[in-house]
C-alpha cells in the first residue's frame, strides 16, 4: 500500500475498492480505510456475482476470470463522476510496487498503458492507467467475454489482448515495475529486497500459495531462489548494470566505517525517481585519484547542470558534497543522473605500490536526494555493451562479467562439459538447473558449482509422430531455464545444455564485434544450426535453436519469461488436420509447435510481433516479422566455429539439408543490412549460407518430390534427398567462408 501511495504522491487522488460481497468483512473494511483514508468501498451483491458467473456455465473459462472482469465493469460504473478525472490507475489488491512515481504522458481517448512483462501470451491485465474514456472501454472486457471464449480464447492474457483488438485500443507500455505479493513467502522480506525483485526477476512472485503444487518443499525453494536473486544487488547505493570505466565500478566497503561506494572513470549514470519539488542532492566522495578536485566533476539530472558546492568534512576527513536541483522539471517516472569527471588517472601508473588498473577518478557514496536515498531503476538497457576505445580496440567482457548456465538432465558427460566450460572462463560463476534430482548428487560444494533443481512439470506427449518421436519437453526448458537464469547476479550469461560444452571464448569477441554495430540493441547470440530461415526447406516461422545463447542475463530472463505449453497445443494434430499444402516434414508433427517454435513465439508476441497460428503458417507477414525479431532480438552465426561444441551433432554444418534449412552467417547480415539497422561489413559470422535464388531453387525441388518423401522414409532412402541437394549446393560455392 505505501509503494502505491508513492507512485501517486503526486497526484490528487480518489481511492475505489471494488469488492465482492463474500470478502467484505468489517474486518477488511476497516483495514482498507486505515490504508487508504477516505476510501469508497463499492461492494459487489452476491447475488450479482453469481448470475455473472451462471453465464457461463458450462463454457471452458475460470470463473475467477469471469468475477475479475465483472468487479472491474461493475466498479467503473459505479464511481459517479469518472469522467471528470484527468485519468484512472486499475490495480489488483495484491500488487507490491517497487517506489517510483508514475509517468506523467497520459494516452490519448484510443489507448492504455499496460506493463510489458507478466503478458505470457497476450497482455497484462493485472495494471491498467488511461484516460476516463478509455478506461471504460477497458473495463466493459466482461460485456466481451462470452465472444471472447467462444472463439477459443480462454487464457487470461490472452482474454486481454483480444479484448483490446475487439475495442480498437491500443496498448503502450507502462514502465511500472511489480511483483505479486505473497505473504506467505515475502514477510521475511524487506522492502529494499521487494523491490530489487520487482525489478530483477518478477515472475518468482508468480508462485501459486494454495496450489495442488503449494508443497512445504516447493515453498522452500520458492523463498531460497527470492534469496539468492535479491542477495547479490542489496546494499549497493550506486547498483548499476555495468561495469566498465564508462560507468561505476563495483561496489566496495570504505574501511573506516563500513559505507559502501564506488568509483567511476569518465562517465557515469543511473536512474532515479526524483519528487518534483526537490531541492538538494548530496553525496559523500570517499576517494579521489592524485591530482582529482571537485571542479573535474560535472553533475547533470536530465540535462540540466547541478552547481556543486563542498558542504563539509566528515570525521574520517571525506568530503560532503551539495548540489542545488530546485527549479528541475525531472522527467517521469525516471530521471536521468548522470556524471562526468573531466581528470582521470590509472593508480598502477601513478604509484608502483598500487595494483589496480583501471581507469579511475572519483569513489561517490551516500547519495541523497533531500536527505532520502533516491529509488534507482535497475533496467536492461542499462547492461554494459562493448565500448571502443580505439580502432580495432574493444574493452573485454570479463569472466566475471558472465554466468555459465547449464540447463538440462544429468548425463555422464556433465561433469567434463562443466570442467571444460571452466577452462576457457575460470572466473566465471556457473549454476547447473534441471529437474533431475540426480544433479545433486552429482556434485559437492568442493565443486563450486550452484545446483538448482526445481520440481518437474512433467513430459508432455511426443511432439512428432512415429515409434521413435522424442518426449515433448519444453516445459522442463522453460522451468530449469527461468531458475537457473534467476540466480544468475552477472550482466552477462550464457545458456547451455549440459550436453554441450565450450572449447573457447571467440563466441564473446564475436558478439562485442557484432553489437559495436548497433550498441542499442541487447541482442542474444544464436546458434544457426536449427534456426530455422523463413524460405528453408522445413520453413517454420520463429524457429530460433534452443541449444545455446549468450547476452545480457536480463534480456535471457526476458527470453524465457514465457507460460508454460498445455496439453492442447502439445496434440494439436491429433485434433485437426494440417492445411492441405502442409509439406511433408510438418505432416511428422502432432503439437501445434515445435519446442524451439514455441519459446520464441510466446516470447515474441509480448514485442507485439505477428507471430504464427499453427507450425507451418507461412504468410508473408508472418514471415517479415520473423525476419525483423531475428534482426532486432539476435545474432545468428555458425557457433561451432565460435568455441560451441555439442558431440551429438558435430556433422550437421555438413548436412545439405540444414545448408538449405538454416540461417547462417550471411543469411542473418543481409536481413540486418536489408533492415538497415546494422552495417556488419567488418564482421565474419562464420559460415556462408546459400544465396535466396539458390535456396528457393533448392526448396521447389523438394517440394516437386514432397508426394514420395514418405516412401523414401519407409525404406530408408531419405540420404538420397541428400545427394540431390548436395548437387544443387555445388551449383553455387560461396569461398572459403562456405559450411
Amino acid at each position: 500500500m505505501d509503494t502505491l501511495k508513492f507512485m501517486v504522491d503526486e497526484w490528487n487522488v480518489s481511492y475505489f475498492a471494488a469488492i465482492r460481497e463474500e470478502f467484505a468483512s468489517d474486518e477488511t473494511l476497516e483495514s482498507l480505510a486505515q490504508a487508504f483514508p477516505g476510501v469508497r468501498v463499492i461492494i459487489v451483491p452476491r447475488r450479482v456475482s453469481a448470475d455473472a458467473v451462471s453465464r457461463f456455465e458450462g463454457k471452458p473459462v475460470a470463473s475467477t476470470q469471469i468475477m475479475m472482469w465483472h468487479e472491474i465493469a461493475y466498479g467503473a460504473r459505479s464511481i459517479e463522476r469518472l469522467a471528470d478525472y484527468q485519468a484512472v490507475l486499475r490495480v489488483r489488491f495484491d500488487i507490491y510496487f517497487q517506489k517510483q512515481f508514475l509517468p506523467e504522458d497520459i494516452p490519448s481517448d484510443d489507448q492504455v498503458l499496460l506493463p510489458p512483462h507478466m503478458s505470457w501470451s497476450g497482455a497484462n491485465d493485472m495494471l491498467c492507467l488511461a484516460v476516463p474514456q478509455a478506461f471504460r472501454r477497458y473495463a466493459e472486457t466482461y460485456e466481451r467475454l462470452d465472444e471472447i471464449v467462444g472463439e477459443g480464447i480462454c487464457v487470461p492474457e490472452a482474454i486481454m489482448a483480444r479484448s483490446l483488438a475487439m475495442e480498437g485500443l491500443k496498448a503502450r507500455p507502462l514502465d511500472i515495475r511489480f511483483i505479486l505479493y505473497r505473504h506467505a513467502l515475502f514477510h521475511s522480506f524487506d522492502d529494499e529486497e521487494l523491490g530489487i525483485l520487482t525489478d530483477v526477476h518478477p515472475i518468482l512472485s508468480t508462485y501459486k500459495v494454495g496450489d495442488v503444487g503449494d508443497t512445504p518443499e516447493n515453498r522452500a525453494e520458492c523463498i531460497s531462489l527470492v534469496s539468492h536473486v535479491v542477495k547479490p544487488h542489496k546494499g549497493f547505493p550506486l547498483q548499476t548494470g555495468g561495469c566498465t570505466d564508462a560507468n561505476f565500478h563495483t561496489v566496495e566497503i570504505d574501511d573506516r566505517d563500513g559505507l559502501a561506494f564506488r568509483w567511476m572513470g569518465l562517465h557515469a549514470y543511473m536512474n532515479v525517481a526524483v519528487p518534483r519539488n526537490a531541492k538538494t542532492l548530496t553525496f559523500l566522495i570517499h576517494f579521489q585519484v592524485h591530482g582529482w578536485r571537485l571542479p573535474h566533476l560535472t553533475v547533470l539530472i536530465d540535462g540540466f547542470p547541478v552547481r556543486l558546492t563542498e558542504q563539509s568534512v566528515d570525521g574520517c576527513g571525506r568530503t560532503w558534497v551539495k548540489g542545488s536541483i530546485a527549479g528541475i522539471n525531472f522527467r517521469r517516472p525516471w530521471s536521468k543522473l548522470g556524471f562526468s569527471s573531466g581528470f582521470l588517472a590509472v593508480p598502477s601508473q601513478q604509484s608502483p605500490n598500487s595494483r589496480d588498473s583501471r581507469t579511475l577518478s572519483v569513489a561517490i557514496g551516500s547519495l541523497m536526494i533531500d536527505g532520502e536515498r533516491p529509488v534507482e531503476q535497475r533496467v536492461a538497457s542499462r547492461l554494459p555493451m562493448p565500448t571502443q576505445v580505439s580502432e580495432g580496440s574493444w574493452d573485454i567482457i570479463a569472466d566475471n562479467q558472465i554466468t555459465i548456465v547449464f540447463q538440462g538432465p544429468w548425463n555422464e558427460g556433465l561433469r567434463d562439459n562443466i570442467a571444460q566450460a571452466r577452462e576457457c572462463f575460470p572466473g566465471a560463476p556457473i549454476i547447473v538447473s534441471s529437474i533431475d534430482v540426480r544433479i545433486r548428487e552429482a556434485f559437492s560444494a568442493m565443486d563450486h558449482v550452484t545446483l538448482v533443481v526445481v520440481p518437474d512439470p512433467g513430459p508432455l506427449p511426443t511432439y512428432m509422430r512415429g515409434k521413435h518421436a522424442p518426449l515433448n519437453n519444453v516445459n522442463r526448458q522453460i522451468v530449469s531455464s527461468q531458475a537457473g537464469l534467476a540466480l544468475a547476479a552477472t550482466p552477462y550469461a550464457i545458456k547451455i545444455r549440459t550436453d554441450c560444452t565450450l572449447e573457447s571464448r571467440a563466441f564473446v569477441e564475436l558478439y562485442q564485434r557484432a553489437s559495436v554495430c548497433d550498441v542499442t540493441a541487447a541482442r542474444l547470440l544464436a546458434s544457426s544450426i536449427y534456426t530455422l530461415h523463413p524460405d528453408g526447406i522445413e520453413g517454420f516461422p520463429f524457429h530460433i535453436s534452443d541449444w545455446f545463447f549468450f547476452g545480457p542475463s536480463e534480456a535471457l530472463r526476458s527470453y524465457y519469461d514465457v507460460p508454460l505449453m498445455t496439453e492442447q497445443d502439445a496434440v494439436w494434430y491429433d485434433r485437426f488436420p494440417h492445411k492441405c499444402d502442409s509439406h511433408y516434414f510438418a505432416r511428422q508433427y502432432r503439437s501445434r509447435f515445435s519446442p524451439e517454435q514455441y519459446i520464441a513465439i510466446q516470447n515474441a508476441r509480448k514485442g507485439g510481433y505477428v507471430v504464427p497460428s499453427f507450425l507451418d503458417d507461412a504468410r508473408e507477414e508472418v514471415a517479415e516479422s520473423y525476419r525483423a525479431y531475428l534482426v532486432r532480438k539476435f545474432t545468428v552465426c555458425n557457433l561451432s566455429q565460435f568455441g560451441l561444441v555439442f558431440d551429438k551433432y558435430r556433422s550437421v554444418p555438413k548436412s545439405h539439408y540444414q545448408f538449405f534449412n538454416c540461417v547462417w552467417g550471411s543469411d542473418w547480415v543481409g536481413m540486418a543490412e536489408s533492415s538497415r539497422r546494422v552495417a556488419l561489413t567488418d564482421v565474419n559470422l562464420g559460415c556462408g549460407g546459400p544465396a535466396l535464388s539458390h535456396r528457393k531453387k533448392a526448396v521447389s525441388a523438394i517440394r516437386r518430390i514432397d508426394s514420395v518423401l514418405g516412401v523414401l522414409k519407409q525404406y530408408g532412402l531419405m540420404p538420397l534427398v541428400g545427394h540431390v541437394l548436395g548437387v544443387f549446393r555445388r551449383f553455387e560455392l560461396r569461398g572459403k567462408n562456405s559450411c
